[in-house]
């Protein structure tokens, strides 16, 4: 570059900034916006296009791997599996089991959303656990979720000014007016 061609550029804005300025002012018409976002959608497909053949490699190298292990290698590879694969299906087991427990009680406890009961249960651990010797759910704290949420529970309701669970709770049968003068303190 000479001298001349450098006290030109010095004159001039950085090319950063000239495009951006130009970039925030533009409007672009349907078309060229389709082009950018085909233009943009061809470049990630390009990124994941040779997935499949990694994939394919992949499993070639497990087929060329599992060739060379020994037919008891194998077989404990396998048994691992299973193994993990039975513990997987045996805790969503235990899980279903206490949900469907905490359902039951939940229904003959008065509960009038299970589903908000039982994740709020969770939250605050008051569900029972599977006991394997026993064969069961050991009990739920229904009373200690009454005490922290009682609108759960069939004839409480959690009014429109409640914060912490307590204030704000009307009886079912209390009407809006009434529940209203009782907040109010008249």
């Amino acid at each position: 570059m000479t001298e001349q061609t450098v006290n030109q550029d010095a004159g001039k804005a950085p090319p950063e900034e000239k495009p951006k300025a130009d970039a925030e002012n533009r409007t672009f018409s349907q078309d060229e916006l389709n082009e950018i976002i085909e233009a943009r959608l061809a470049r990630e497909k390009q990124k994941y296009s040779d997935y499949d053949d990694l994939r394919a490699a992949a499993q070639r190298l497990k087929d060329i791997e599992d060739g060379q292990l020994s037919e008891q290698e194998k077989l404990q590879r396998q048994l691992d599996e299973f193994r993990t694969r039975a513990e997987a299906a045996e805790q969503r087991y235990v899980t279903n089991e206490v949900k469907v427990d905490f359902a039951d009680k939940a229904q003959k406890a008065g509960i009038v959303d299970i589903k908000a009961a039982w994740t709020l249960a969770q939250a605050d651990k008051l569900h029972g656990e599977y006991d394997a010797k026993a064969d069961g759910v050991s009990d739920h704290d229904f009373d200690e979720l009454k005490k922290r949420y009682p609108y759960l529970f069939t004839g409480v309701t959690r009014g429109a000014g409640s914060i912490d669970g307590a204030a704000g709770v009307r009886s079912a049968g209390m009407s809006m007016n009434e529940w209203i003068r009782q907040q109010a303190k008249r």
